[in-house]
């Protein structure tokens, strides 16, 4: 093994590193619907996102694989604040027809 070849598997190594911190974003979306009472839907995610994660990684290159999550990731979290915005709406209509 060449010089050059240990160099370019350093480099790929610390690549790789990369994707496993942008892999740890996915495991903390759950908590996030389970404080908006979307559980299930969490458990799920938190199956499927290193499954995911590992498949871009592996078909499209791994700073892709990790873009796509990050991005996957940001979408769910846009879904949660929704479902936060509508559960809040409902109480605040609740509460003000209880006042009257």
């Amino acid at each position: 093994m060449s010089e050059d070849s240990f160099d370019l598997w350093l480099k790929r190594g610390r690549c790789s590193e990369n994707i496993w911190i942008l892999g740890i974003i996915p495991f903390l979306i759950p908590y996030a619907y389970y404080k908006v009472g979307m559980g299930w839907r969490g458990i799920w995610f938190l199956i499927a996102a290193p499954i995911i994660s590992v498949l871009l990684a592996i078909t499209i290159g791994i700073p892709a694989g990790g873009i796509a999550v990050l991005v996957y990731g940001l979408y769910e979290t846009y879904n949660v604040a929704k479902e936060h915005n509508r559960i809040y709406a409902e109480a605040y209509e609740e509460a003000l027809k209880n006042q009257e």
